[in-house]
């Protein structure tokens, strides 16, 4: 629900319109709030029919809402496939890169988790400037590793959208005979 704040003793006050206890994160929704439009604060509840913080945030209207858990997208297996469309199994497929292309987005990380103990996890975090939304775009990550022994995982915190629109595996084929 969209708000605007009363400064009252140093603490800007939010009074809801229904009685709810889960509502516990507040984001600075407009440009009157300079570079902290899209800032993500945690409240404290009182009661459930009002949400508070220290400080002045009475510069424009706030989104009060509750934390959810991090959405997740985990990529399936890239699997080689021939020219009719089957997937091919004697060879082995090593996955260089991935691109994620986006649509509409604020924030997103991809995370490459090596199945192999010695290989390191890597992440990388796409961010749109000046905490905005970017229209379209695309992100590359290093995976380095065989398709079998890695998951890609695609999260996307905060309460900014996210659109994935596709995501393209980089890769080189070995092929094997029996």
């Amino acid at each position: 629900m969209a708000l605007q704040g009363v400064l009252h003793n140093a603490m800007t006050f939010w009074t809801l319109s229904t009685h709810d206890a889960t509502l516990d994160t507040v984001v600075l929704a407009t440009s009157e709030f300079g570079a902290d439009e899209g800032k993500v604060l945690l409240v404290a509840n009182a009661g459930g029919r009002m949400v508070y913080i220290n400080g002045n945030y009475t510069a424009g209207v706030v989104w009060v809402g509750r934390a959810m858990p991090t959405p997740e997208l985990k990529l399936s297996r890239f699997v080689m496939r021939d020219e009719s469309g089957l997937a091919v199994s004697q060879g082995s497929l090593t996955v260089r890169d991935i691109v994620v292309r986006h649509h509409n987005t604020g924030k997103y990380t991809i995370k490459v988790d090596h199945q192999v103990a010695r290989r390191t996890d890597r992440e990388r975090t796409f961010e749109a400037a000046s905490n905005d939304i970017e229209s379209l775009g695309k992100t590359k990550s290093f995976v380095g590793a065989k398709a079998e022994d890695v998951d890609i995982i695609i999260q996307s915190p905060g309460p900014k959208p996210c659109t994935i629109v596709s995501a393209e595996a980089e890769a080189s084929w070995v092929s094997s005979t029996e």
